[in-house]
């Protein structure tokens, strides 16, 4: 897994030297929180960030990138019924909502 990473990093800085980024920022605002927490748009990310790599000549197999999505985002359950498929996924959580605030005088999450 840190393989991929690595070299998902260096081919992300030799494309920014080669063409550096110049379109505007996108103001997500609330949604980095709200949507970019989730599985879903997390892997859909993903995806068109590596589409958009081997479009500048950087091919990567989004299956390089399942055994990252199934460790941050592990299967709690399926069920199918009336021919409808539900698959229920951990999330990902804001650090400032975990309780890891010190109450006791000592710091971090761990007490």
């Amino acid at each position: 897994m840190s393989l991929v990473q690595q070299l998902l990093l260096r081919a992300l800085i030799a494309r920014f030297w080669e063409t550096p980024f110049t379109a505007p920022l996108v103001p997500w605002g609330h949604a980095l929180r709200d949507r970019f927490m989730l599985p879903y748009y997390v892997e859909q990310d993903l995806r068109d960030l590596l589409a958009d790599m081997a479009r500048a000549g950087y091919p990567f197999d989004p299956a390089w990138f399942a055994p990252h999505l199934a460790f941050r985002f592990p299967t709690y359950g399926t069920v199918h019924h009336g021919g409808v498929d539900i698959e229920v996924r951990h999330a990902l959580e804001p650090w400032h909502v975990s309780g890891g605030g010190s109450g006791s005088g000592r710091h971090g999450a761990f007490r």
